[in-house]
């Protein structure tokens, strides 16, 4: 099956990563006229030509809306699934307990922290599933990592831990 792609679409191309589609042209390669999809890559902004006939079988898949593309360059960014890699490492310092920032403790690492992290604290949610979350924008941000992680939630000495929940 051939998948159409227009001009601005994101796809995955596993050899590459995550490209956006700049456009289509014709060019002659190996004695015939051909169409090629040209792509950009998302990291290093290199554009490769790959003949749109051939797209789905060298690799490029159907377009992606942001959502999905979070979790699928998560993915394709591992050498190998199978090989357990080091987790990422945050950005900064982590907090001192006895001069904790103001707002949100995890605002000053936080790639997605906003004005009102460092300004107020955020409550403890329950989001459901036993999983528990001190964040303003959970709700908003719907990482779907986060939900698949078995995490304890931390107590904080102004705070009540949720009934039924264990402390380590």
């Amino acid at each position: 099956m051939r998948v159409k792609f227009k001009k601005g679409d994101t796809v995955i191309y596993p050899q590459h990563g995550a490209c956006i589609v700049v456009g289509t042209k014709k060019m002659e390669a190996f004695g015939s006229t051909q169409e090629y999809l040209i792509l950009k890559t998302v990291i290093n902004e290199m554009t490769l030509s790959v003949p749109t006939l051939k797209a789905s079988e060298v690799g490029v898949r159907p377009p992606v809306n942001p959502e999905e593309l979070e979790d699928l360059v998560a993915v394709l960014s591992k050498p190998d699934p199978r090989v357990r890699t080091r987790p990422e490492k945050l950005p900064g310092d982590v907090p001192s307990p006895a001069n904790p920032p103001s707002g949100c403790y995890f605002h000053p690492r936080c790639r997605y922290a906003q004005e009102i992290c460092s300004a107020e604290r955020p409550p403890l949610k329950d989001i459901g599933g036993d999983h528990w979350v001190a964040c303003h924008l959970a709700e908003e941000l719907a990482l779907k990592g986060a939900s698949r992680l078995n995490v304890l939630p931390i107590a904080f000495p102004e705070r009540r831990q949720p009934s039924g929940s264990r402390s380590s």
